[in-house]
């Protein structure tokens, strides 16, 4: 290996260690079941707004299976309080579901993905958060079923494949105290 080649992978490596998000741990900062419920609705306001599409199915005709059991277990773990699904306060409109919606659906193999139907599975992790500024990230899946159209009330029939991304998305907290969205960090699509 050369000199030169070894700098470069030196130098790549500290300016990677450099961008890294610190670990939830350095810059805990405990949240309420309130300020939860902000950051939820302000990333799926941003990442999946109702005029936006997944798959060519626009989301005002999807529904958004929250997984809010699995969100709030991961801030719990992150020193937030215990909540409830009620004391999130959530202005999005979600119906809330867990992992069990994806047991018919696989990202190699098409199926029935009856389960998930048009609706997009999602739940949110914590980064870090601190006072002013906090980094969670989102994870989004469905079900891709190629050219079948959708029609409002009917399920949908015929083999599909789990897709999805995951990102990060940044907030930043406003003087009044509600947190809003500022920016997407590192996308990984499924």
């Amino acid at each position: 290996m050369s000199i030169r080649f070894t700098r470069s992978i030196v130098a790549s490596c500290a300016i990677l260690s450099c961008a890294w998000v610190q670990p939830l741990a350095a810059q805990r900062r405990s949240i309420t079941p309130t300020e939860l419920g902000q950051i939820a609705d302000a990333v799926f306001g941003a990442l999946v707004p109702p005029d936006s599409s997944l798959s060519r199915v626009p989301m005002r005709d999807r529904r958004l299976v929250f997984d809010r059991e699995r969100t709030i277990a991961s801030f719990e773990q992150a020193a937030a309080p215990h909540a409830s699904f009620a004391d999130l306060q959530l202005r999005t409109l979600t119906t809330t579901g867990t992992r069990a919606v994806l047991d018919d659906c696989s990202q190699l193999v098409a199926k029935s993905c009856s389960g998930l139907g048009w609706n997009v599975y999602t739940w949110l992790q914590p980064i870090s958060i601190a006072d002013s500024v906090a980094v969670v990230r989102a994870h989004f899946l469905w079900a891709d079923r190629g050219g079948l159209q959708f029609h409002e009330g009917v399920a949908p029939t015929g083999p599909a494949r789990l897709v999805g991304f995951t990102t990060e998305a940044h907030l930043v907290r406003e003087a009044g105290g509600v947190w809003r969205f500022s920016h997407v960090g590192i996308t990984n699509v499924m």
